[in-house]
């Protein structure tokens, strides 16, 4: 459980980071031809391998978000709790909507006693913020997170016992839907996304940093956005954040 000490320790590295809510600005995309590398990765403290991006199979599997953060939890239904701690802290009293569904794959068990070479096939329409939210960068934008694991039982999540500092965990994208719908609509920036979004759940004491791990998908090497597509634009350091929450 999140604490003040916790709560003041994931906004101390935040601003080492230099990703505080209203540290970083949208920089209109210059650059095209972004290939994502999309692959299985292992990540340090994760057992198991899972995909470092989601991806569209109605679009020839493009490549949509890279993971860019990891939930853990010694508890399990994280998916389930995850959201409804999103739900009830940032999405307001007309709640959260969710968005189109993506696909990502991996390996593990959602809970003690399942094989642990089970391949999973998780498909996730996610959450998502109202447009112009209290926490959302600007007034044209929204924040969409999808999270991904094995579907058992006890909930969306991949087990992996006395591995790691955790006993559970689920995968993670997010990032910015901005003007959708319109003709200049435009996805992506998941370290804007990821900072908001984290800096107001640890302020409500739901959600605590715990670090990163390398998950083998930076899309940036300069200030820019990279254009993956016309309305696909990357903007991620290659590093999953670790999340706990409450």
């Amino acid at each position: 459980m999140a604490t003040p000490s916790s709560r003041a320790r994931t906004r101390t590295k935040l601003l080492r980071l230099g990703l505080l809510a209203g540290a970083v600005t949208l920089v209109a995309a210059g650059l095209s031809g972004c290939e994502p590398n999309r692959k299985a990765v292992t990540a340090q403290g994760f057992k198991y391998r899972f995909d470092n991006w989601d991806y569209d199979e109605n679009a020839g599997n493009r490549p949509d978000h890279p993971v860019s953060i990891i939930f853990v939890s010694n508890a399990p239904n994280v998916v389930t709790r995850t959201y409804q701690q999103m739900a009830g802290e940032v999405c307001g009293w007309l709640g959260c909507g969710n968005g189109g569904q993506m696909r990502l794959n991996g390996v593990g068990p959602s809970r003690p006693g399942v094989s642990e070479t089970d391949p999973w096939r998780s498909f996730s329409n996610g959450q998502k913020t109202s447009v112009g939210c209290a926490i959302c960068p600007d007034a044209n934008s929204n924040i969409h997170l999808r999270l991904y694991g094995p579907n058992g039982r006890d909930g969306t999540q991949v087990y992996q016992g006395s591995y790691g500092n955790w006993q559970y965990y689920a995968i993670g994208t997010v990032h910015l839907d901005k003007n959708e719908g319109k003709s200049n609509e435009d996805f992506g920036y998941s370290n804007i996304a990821r900072s908001h979004l984290l800096y107001a759940m640890a302020g409500a004491g739901k959600w605590v940093y715990e670090g990163r791990t390398w998950v083998d998908n930076r899309c940036t090497t300069t200030s820019i956005p990279l254009e993956i597509d016309a309305s696909h634009h990357c903007d991620h350091d290659g590093y999953a954040w670790i999340i706990s929450i409450a």
